[in-house]
């Protein structure tokens, strides 16, 4: 029955073309969207935001143009969030990201940029972020250590982010991975 699909998942699929989004949107009981490693392009349609229940959202590796739709950023039902080299630009953090539920956000290689906003550590849920090899700069925000539950940090090969010696003493001691430690 198509109202009970929770899952839609097609990595790898080598499929080609725009998100069929219009197809998907009907089915709002989807608690998670994977089309990673594809080669899907156009923009990334904030038509997505009628799945009310989606936790996961993985559109990495694909062929995407265009930012990220400013909704991702406001809506708190995201878990996992997966742009990881997905082709398009994911533009500014917004400090009014709203990330009470967010576990894993991945988005390397996506040409973030400007500054990481204090307000990441209200993200209480996080365990894993990657924002390596964007355009971030200024300083890592020490709200960052805080995170209990945060277990892996990428942020290396960014523009000029840096890191206080306090912080990066506390993300050393409490992280299972962390590359920034040469910073250190």
């Amino acid at each position: 029955e198509v109202d009970d699909v929770i899952s839609v998942v097609l990595t790898n699929n080598n499929l080609i073309g725009t998100l069929p989004i219009d197809d998907i949107v009907y089915l709002d009981t989807v608690q998670v969207l994977d089309l990673s490693m594809n080669s899907i392009s156009g923009t990334v349609p904030s038509s997505i935001a009628k799945l009310s229940n989606l936790v996961q959202l993985e559109l990495g590796y694909n062929q995407f143009t265009g930012t990220v739709p400013n909704f991702i950023f406001q809506q708190d039902q995201y878990e996992i969030l997966d742009f990881a080299h997905f082709g398009g630009t994911l533009g500014t953090i917004p400090s009014s990201w709203i990330c009470n539920s967010l576990r894993r956000f991945m988005a390397p290689q996506t040409r973030a940029s400007g500054r990481l906003p204090s307000e990441l550590g209200s993200c209480t849920n996080l365990a894993f972020l990657d924002l390596s090899k964007n355009s971030l700069d200024g300083t890592v925000p020490s709200e960052l250590g805080t995170l209990d539950g945060l277990q892996t940090l990428y942020l290396g090969e960014n523009n000029n982010l840096t890191i206080s010696t306090q912080l990066c003493r506390t993300l050393t001691n409490n992280l299972l991975a962390f590359d920034l430690k040469d910073q250190c």
